[in-house]
């Protein structure tokens, strides 16, 4: 997204793309990091997920408040919110 983007204005991230959100992160790092758009990012596709995607987000930016929100009653759908 960095190189894609390149000095755009970037206000959200939204991710659902089965298992490859820690790369979308790293490929987001100077806009997360500069920017601190919202980010909404799925992270159940990969258990270790549901605490390295806050961990990352953290890195990026630690003035981030973090959510985690159960979408589903089985379990199958969390979701991080960075605001």
């Amino acid at each position: 997204l960095d190189k894609l983007i390149g000095g755009g204005r970037v206000t959200q991230i939204k991710a659902d793309i089965e298992g490859f959100e820690m790369k979308l992160l790293d490929g987001a790092k100077d806009i997360i990091t500069r920017q601190k758009p919202k980010c909404t990012i799925c992270v159940y596709h990969e258990i270790p997920h549901l605490w390295q995607v806050p961990l990352k987000l953290l890195e990026y930016n630690p003035d981030y408040k973090l959510y985690m929100r159960l979408h589903e009653w089985n379990f199958l759908e969390v979701v991080c919110y960075a605001m």
